[in-house]
């Protein structure tokens, strides 16, 4: 009974993991997603300094209310993003507290949601959450979270090259990770790929950004917040179902084996019962 018991344990072992990674697999995002979900450069775009939003206080703003004198640093992301947004908000925050200059005086720092689910409540909870890991904590003219009408976060993120999707089984979006950098007249002047930098570059891209002058960035490394699964890809399903099979197999041989020594401990026992029985009828 327990050779029964522990085959039906290894079973279970071996094949719930390749059956666990065929059912994830029709719940993560697609490659196309991933596709679609780029950051690409825009330099010397303006960004639509009439779109509206509305600030981490609850009150209606244009954007063009935080350009004019100083450049700024522009993030996307959303407030309830699991991985990549909170990571870049916080590496941010860390660059920004390596370097000489001031947010609300030599620069802005603005974070807008694309997520028409977030409120200005979210918004204050993630302003509050950068003031307490900056190094000026009482800067809060330095930093600006906005959310807004679907349509006005549209009009930036195409103006600044930054493209995202969102998964409708998981309920959250596919995005890139990074940070633009704008002059005090809105154009783009500089990018910042993924959440990795120095904070001298952030604050060589500010100085470059308060003149006006544009930098590229040569063959820019993409990060992704995605759940992906490589077992999404044509090739990554037939491998899935490769080792699948394989575990099928395996256990196949592993129930084979169990009954083969099953039978013969049957057997042999059968065999000892019929060897004793005519030496017992002697003695009697």
């Amino acid at each position: 009974m327990s050779a029964r018991v522990a085959a039906i344990f290894c079973l279970f072992a071996v094949c719930a993991p390749a059956g666990a990674q065929l059912q994830t697999s029709r719940t993560l995002s697609t490659q196309d997603q991933i596709r679609q979900s780029y950051l690409a450069q825009t330099l010397d775009a303006q960004v639509p300094l009439d779109a509206s939003f509305i600030d981490d206080s609850g009150n209606a703003v244009r954007l063009a209310d935080y350009f004019g004198h100083v450049p700024v640093l522009l993030v996307l992301g959303y407030f309830t993003c699991p991985d990549l947004c909170p990571m870049t908000f916080r590496h941010l925050t860390e660059e920004l507290n390596g370097i000489a200059p001031v947010a609300g005086r030599d620069f802005s720092v603005i974070i807008i949601s694309f997520d028409p689910r977030d409120t200005p409540a979210l918004a204050a909870e993630q302003k509050r959450s950068c003031l307490r890991a900056y190094k000026w904590p009482d800067q809060a003219d330095g930093f600006h979270v906005l959310t807004g009408r679907q349509d006005a976060v549209d009009a930036v993120a195409k103006a600044v090259g930054f493209h995202y999707t969102f998964d409708q089984v998981q309920g959250r979006f596919v995005h890139p990770a990074g940070v633009m950098v704008l002059s005090p007249q809105g154009r783009l002047t500089h990018y910042f790929f993924g959440i990795d930098t120095s904070p001298a570059d952030v604050e060589s891209a500010l100085h470059d950004a308060a003149a006006g002058r544009a930098t590229a960035v040569d063959q820019p490394e993409q990060q992704y917040c995605v759940n992906y699964d490589p077992t999404l890809s044509p090739r990554g399903r037939w491998i899935t179902r490769i080792i699948y099979s394989a575990c099928i197999a395996w256990a196949g041989m592993l129930f084979g084996y169990i009954g083969y020594k099953l039978i013969g401990d049957f057997n042999r026992r059968k065999l000892n019962a019929i060897s004793r029985a005519p030496a017992q009828e002697v003695h009697s």
